[in-house]
């Protein structure tokens, strides 16, 4: 008895570990929506963001329903530049991204509406984090 609890134990402390293990890596974060539909779009201020965020934000250059999406990445000094701008129009009101990196070409975005709970995938990919990289938006369903 006192063996297969030991046993048991060690399965559950590996097992942890490895799940553990396994998410390391993958930059996973949540932002709020912010509604620039009637207002300027922010200036760029590289020094509030780090490398690999994804700043989104309502607005209405085309029409009073598309979203933006910016991405930050780091020049040959090490310093992080606001890199991409790419549109994309929908019909909902969304007040959240939900974002992970899956590798350093590769982010998966979770646009939520919160009152409906309805739900958009996107994916950014391309060598974008560079300077002289350049970015692909695919709509994921």
């Amino acid at each position: 008895m006192k063996n297969s609890l030991i046993t048991l134990l060690s399965i559950i402390v590996v097992f942890s570990l490895c799940s553990t293990t396994s998410s390391v890596g993958q930059d996973e974060r949540t932002v709020v929506i912010e509604d620039y539909r009637n207002k300027e779009l922010p200036s760029s201020n590289d020094n509030l963001h780090s490398y690999k965020d994804i700043a989104v934000y309502r607005v209405s250059f085309v029409s009073n329903s598309e979203y933006a999406f910016f991405a930050y990445g780091i020049d040959k000094n090490n310093k992080v530049f606001q890199k991409g701008l790419m549109l994309l129009q929908l019909p909902d009101d969304f007040d959240k991204a939900h974002y992970i990196w899956e590798s350093d070409t590769l982010a998966n975005v979770q646009l939520i509406n919160s009152l409906t709970k309805k739900e958009y995938k996107v994916q950014l990919s391309g060598n974008w984090l560079k300077e002289d990289g350049s970015i692909t938006l695919s709509v994921v369903d």
